[in-house]
């Protein structure tokens, strides 16, 4: 599982599928103002996230503590 950094909270979906009427599905987040790739579940009000901080870090880092029923499958 990859560490969090980005304060922001403005975010882009970056979605597979739609061709010949398939479903888009959310792969991935991408930060608009820093464009660091976040994982899909990124703000997801059921996931339950968790932040960490160590000495001297800028900021703390989020990471997915229990996806939702939703977002379990995708991981990163």
């Amino acid at each position: 599982m990859v560490p969090m950094t980005c304060p922001h909270e403005t975010t882009a979906a970056v979605e597979i599928g739609g061709h010949w009427g398939a479903p888009t599905e959310i792969v991935a987040r991408l930060c608009v103002d820093c464009l660091e790739r976040l994982p899909a579940s990124w703000g997801c009000e059921d996931c339950e996230w968790y932040e960490t901080q160590r000495l001297r870090d800028a900021a703390p880092q989020k990471r997915l503590g229990r996806p939702c029923s939703k977002h379990w499958r995708n991981v990163v």
